[in-house]
């Protein structure tokens, strides 16, 4: 709660009524507080701990000479700001919902919109991909992932290990930037079984890396290079071949499968039926 405090102070604010519960000069109830908007700072003058209400008299503002003297925009300010002719208590909003109301949906609107919306989020998670495979690359993508690095900037100290999986935690580390190739790439494909494919051949290099550096580091079993690089291949002409996802006639959709030894599957041929056409008969 102490961290979001922030949040709530900036989003809130008052609708004001009676002006009995406002201070006048330090809650925001304009906008943002007249301290700000004068420029003035808390505590500069006597008035500091005065009510809203202190200032209204038969649903008006009146303002006292000596605070006109000493803030003469003050009274500009403040006929802009119309006050009910009802009597009604002062209602605390939350300036991003539409009916000043915060709700747990509006809350959770609210923090969502902070973080970064991935078009290929849901893509991610598919039947023809283990879901502990896609889970490894869902953490990656939000940097989740405990890495050497993350462990690190937590306080937790590890022991070094050789420079091939100090090459390959780093590039855990960075998010794995080069997402956006990939989803570039993926929007270039024409078939459904190229794209799974590739989806499958980007998850699975980010598990294969990260289960060889576990291997390494806590059992002492060194994986080499090529070997990382088998059996995604493996994995990926698995996943390929036995999907009954349909290919296409695209030259990069083919040089896409090829390139991991997987069968096309063609479309299905045109049915061409044959049919006569008679004119109607007129009468």
């Amino acid at each position: 709660m102490r961290a979001s405090w922030e949040d709530v102070r900036s989003n809130s604010g008052w609708l004001i009524g009676n002006g009995k519960n406002i201070n006048f000069w330090s809650d925001s109830w304009n906008g943002s507080n007249v301290l700000d908007t004068l420029n003035a700072t808390e505590g500069s003058h006597p008035f500091a701990k005065d009510k809203a209400a202190t200032y209204i008299q038969n649903r008006q503002w009146q303002l006292p000479n000596a605070i006109q003297i000493m803030f003469p925009t003050l009274a500009n300010l403040l006929s802009n700001v119309h006050l009910s002719m009802l009597e009604k208590d002062d209602l605390f909003i939350w300036t991003p919902a539409a009916d000043g109301i915060l709700t747990l949906k509006a809350a959770y609107d609210f923090k969502s919109c902070n973080y970064n919306d991935f078009d290929w989020g849901k893509l991610i998670w598919n039947a023809h991909i283990p879901a502990s495979q896609s889970l490894v690359f869902w953490r990656l993508l939000h940097n989740k992932v405990p890495t050497d690095d993350n462990l690190i900037i937590r306080g937790i100290q590890i022991p070094s290990i050789s420079r091939i999986w100090k090459f390959l935690s780093s590039i855990m580390s960075h998010n794995f930037s080069s997402v956006t190739d990939v989803w570039t790439a993926y929007k270039k494909l024409n078939s459904d079984q190229s794209k799974l494919v590739l989806l499958d051949a980007s998850i699975s290099i980010v598990n294969t890396i990260w289960k060889a550096r576990n291997l390494s580091r806590f059992e002492d079993k060194n994986i080499t290079w090529t070997s990382v690089l088998n059996l995604v291949k493996v994995e990926v002409a698995f996943t390929g071949n036995t999907t009954p996802k349909i290919g296409s006639n695209s030259v990069l959709d083919f040089q896409l499968l090829k390139s991991f030894n997987i069968k096309l599957n063609p479309p299905k041929a045109f049915i061409v039926k044959e049919f006569l056409w008679h004119p109607p008969v007129l009468h």
